[in-house]
């Protein structure tokens, strides 16, 4: 995880912003409005559900495991799922104590 994919929904960043500001030394905190596509999310963005994408680390995703034999849980390095999974989790928890929804997009 490097941040995340925002979707066109600029309402969301600043929130995104102030909940990743405490992993900000892992460089997770990474955000683009962009929008990326053919994942699986897609449906919901369709139907302007919220879902949001993770900005992956391309250098070793997109170059060496991506749809490859080695595409598999065993070579994720462990470092790096304890730091997407305790980020990942503090972030649904954060959203989940808001109160009021996250902001849809327009």
């Amino acid at each position: 995880m490097r941040g995340i994919y925002l979707q066109g929904n600029e309402a969301v960043k600043p929130i995104f912003e102030e909940m990743l500001d405490p992993y900000e030394y892992l460089d997770v905190n990474n955000l683009t409005i962009q929008n990326t596509n053919f994942t699986d999310h897609d449906v919901f963005d369709y139907y302007k559900i919220l879902g949001f994408q993770i900005i992956q680390d391309g250098l070793n995703y997109s170059t060496v495991t991506h749809h490859t034999n080695m595409d598999a849980l065993e070579y994720v390095p462990e470092r790096d799922m304890m730091i997407n999974a305790t980020v990942i989790a503090a972030l649904v928890y954060q959203i989940g104590e808001l109160n009021s929804r996250l902001p849809r997009e327009d």
